[in-house]
């Protein structure tokens, strides 16, 4: 499903969640929905109507990733550098036993 596709990648970029709102058109007996997104400031409608709510939902998340996939590429995975991992095992060693403060200045005091 495109929303949690949706979700995930507002999740990787740091973004608020994305907002949906449905609409129903249509008689009670043959209900049809419209929904839209919004997500990053932008709104995204779904392209035609849906038999469910949830289907139109989808629809529009569906625009909106598809939108954001395509004109934001995802930044590379952070990798940890060799002498970073070195650096914290380091750190935790000597530091059993010493109150929070004192691990955070050693940590400082140690990163280059």
């Amino acid at each position: 499903m495109y929303k949690s596709r949706l979700q995930e990648l507002c999740h990787q970029r740091l973004w608020a969640l994305p907002e949906y709102t449905s609409n129903c058109e249509g008689s009670d007996h043959n209900p049809r929905f419209r929904a839209a997104v919004t997500v990053n400031g932008l709104s995204f409608h779904a392209a035609d109507l849906s038999k469910t709510s949830k289907e139109a939902q989808n629809k529009a998340a569906q625009a909106a990733f598809e939108h954001f996939a395509s004109a934001y590429p995802a930044p590379p995975p952070l990798r940890p550098s060799p002498s970073g991992s070195k650096i914290r095992s380091q750190n935790h060693s000597q530091c059993e036993g010493s109150k929070k403060g004192e691990i955070f200045m050693e940590l400082r005091d140690n990163v280059k």
